[in-house]
């Protein structure tokens, strides 16, 4: 892989891991706004650390089994991005905890697949 192409790769997952810096925060204060209690909010982030958790080798498996890692890392940040604008159009809790659950499934992916490009 050319140099170029690793500054793209570095840039890109610099500016997914920002995505998920300035999210964190606020996503509390987000779940609170459409209704959510303290420990429905718990309950929501504890299950996307499960998932992320749980898909981490999942995403190694399949990377390993297809030998396609770069088609599978844009597919990553194509759901990381779908889950996101998800979460935005959230119009309640019942919505939001879904997208957050893609958000979660999607970033494992391009956690491990960019370590591995």
């Amino acid at each position: 892989m050319p140099m170029n192409n690793y500054r793209i790769l570095t840039l890109v997952n610099f500016l997914a891991f920002i995505a998920i810096g300035i999210n964190s925060p606020l996503l509390t204060l987000y779940l609170q706004g459409l209704g959510a209690g303290y420990a429905l909010i718990s309950l929501i982030l504890t299950s996307t650390i499960l998932v992320a958790l749980v898909s981490n080798p999942a995403w190694g498996w399949l990377a390993d089994r297809l030998g396609r890692r770069k088609p599978l890392y844009i597919a990553g940040l194509a759901g990381a991005a779908l889950g996101y604008f998800w979460l935005s159009a959230a119009s309640n809790v019942a919505t939001a905890w879904p997208a957050r659950l893609l958000d979660a499934l999607s970033m494992a992916g391009v956690s491990t697949l960019g370590l591995t490009l």
